[in-house]
């Protein structure tokens, strides 16, 4: 079963992550996942996975099928974070925006994917606070 809400999807992540051999990959996710917690976004998107991806939403649901969302793809041989803005899986289509930074820069750059995310999914709803800045407090 899925988790209902998305603070218990963050959760189903980290113990995903968790499990995972891949030390040096793990590693990177659980860093930017804990930065993000700690900018305060965990209680508006849900959290998931497909294989390596980490995929951000603001579905009230577990599934994804054209909404959007934001992906990261984690490089740990280059210590790199690809974050992707798109409605669909990476491996079929190209994502409507990208970039790709260092580790240490990822944090605020995913930050602003996902207050994109959220004006463009929440148009009728205020825009969190923690979402308001710049870069994570």
């Amino acid at each position: 079963m899925y988790a209902s809400d998305n603070i218990g999807s963050w959760q189903e992540l980290r113990d995903f992550v968790e499990r995972r051999p891949d030390r040096h990959w793990k590693r990177m996710v659980l860093e930017v996942l804990s930065g993000l917690e700690r900018c305060g976004v965990e209680p508006f998107f849900r959290a998931g996975q497909s294989v390596s991806l980490v995929i951000f939403s603001t579905l009230d649901h577990h599934g994804l099928g054209v909404e959007p969302r934001v992906t990261l793809v984690f490089k740990p041989q280059d210590a790199l974070v690809r974050v992707a803005f798109g409605t669909e899986n990476l491996v079929f289509e190209a994502p409507q925006s990208e970039t790709t930074v260092p580790l240490n820069q990822a944090v605020p750059v995913i930050v602003q994917s996902l207050r994109r995310l959220w004006i463009e999914t929440q148009p009728s709803r205020p825009l969190p606070s923690v979402l308001e800045v710049e870069s994570p407090r």
